[in-house]
């Protein structure tokens, strides 16, 4: 039986945000119960427990003699490491630690030289950016080195992962904080975001671009129920062609724009990677 996307539930996604925005260091050790759903799909309890700064543990919870309370094996592990990311990513973002590892290792004492660091040592360490999208999408599934830039998918959300309620890979959410569509439903692919979650899991970064009609604080909370967490710059509302407004920011080469084949929004960028996939069709894997 194929595993369900780890979808959390909004009351989840406010304690996650909680626990990184409203705790501090002298707070620690640090421990909540959440609910998440089990392999039916059905809500079951974790435990979060950030012991430090830089270790946060997540646990299946077992009630004695409650056989409810049990997961089907690798769904329960699924679940932790979705949530353990969405919650370290959100404490990162409040300061608790540096949110990126370091570019390029440290040098051994031997390689430093009258106290400043070989210039050709950090070249010839660093990686190159991806030439083409083949090799972009191919580092995309990889855990991202120590020693190259993390990548970055621009997302044109729109007939990607944003979907209408008619297809079979359907997941509904209702609009919170979008004035004009209070309480109205917009619909997501399911399996699109466990792509996208696979990738920021690997290390890399994520900017979604929107035209407007869901509120960038809904679109926050959309993508953190997937586990995805966004920096709050990292959601644009972009009202006019999207691949020429990325095309003006000057990204290099460790940019992918993601956007759907539709007419006039489908252009080929000179200094960004860009890549269309048919309407609703062809969504690229990150696993």
């Amino acid at each position: 039986m194929a595993q369900p996307v780890v979808k959390l539930p909004l009351s989840t996604v406010q304690i996650l945000d909680e626990i990184g925005t409203q705790h501090n260091h002298q707070d620690l050790p640090l421990k909540k119960t959440i609910q998440a759903p089990n392999l039916e799909g059905k809500s079951r309890e974790f435990k979060v427990n950030i012991v430090s700064a830089s270790q946060v543990e997540v646990s299946k919870k077992f009630t004695l003699n409650s056989g409810s309370d049990w997961f089907t094996g690798d769904n329960g592990d699924a679940v932790c490491k979705v949530v353990k990311h969405y919650t370290v990513k959100c404490m990162s973002a409040s300061g608790f630690y540096p949110q990126h590892k370091p570019m390029v290792e440290p040098l051994p004492h031997d390689k430093l030289k009258a106290g400043r660091l070989s210039q050709d040592k950090f070249e010839a360490e660093r990686l190159p950016l991806p030439a083409s999208v083949n090799g972009w999408l191919a580092n995309a599934k990889t855990s991202c080195p120590a020693n190259r830039e993390p990548l970055t998918l621009i997302l044109d959300i729109d007939s990607t992962v944003k979907i209408i309620k008619r297809e079979n890979d359907c997941s509904e959410h209702l609009l919170k904080h979008t004035p004009e569509k209070l309480n109205r439903a917009v619909h997501f692919s399911p399996s699109r975001m466990k792509e996208l979650l696979q990738l920021q899991l690997n290390g890399h970064n994520i900017k979604v671009l929107s035209c407007g009609n869901i509120s960038q604080k809904d679109l926050h909370l959309i993508f953190a129920q997937y586990g995805i967490f966004l920096p709050e710059n990292n959601v644009e509302t972009v009202r006019s062609n999207k691949a020429t407004h990325v095309e003006a920011q000057g990204f290099d080469k460790s940019h992918l724009f993601l956007s759907a084949n539709s007419g006039s929004h489908k252009c080929e960028l000179k200094n960004t990677h860009s890549y269309f996939i048919e309407m609703n069709a062809n969504f690229p894997r990150f696993s």
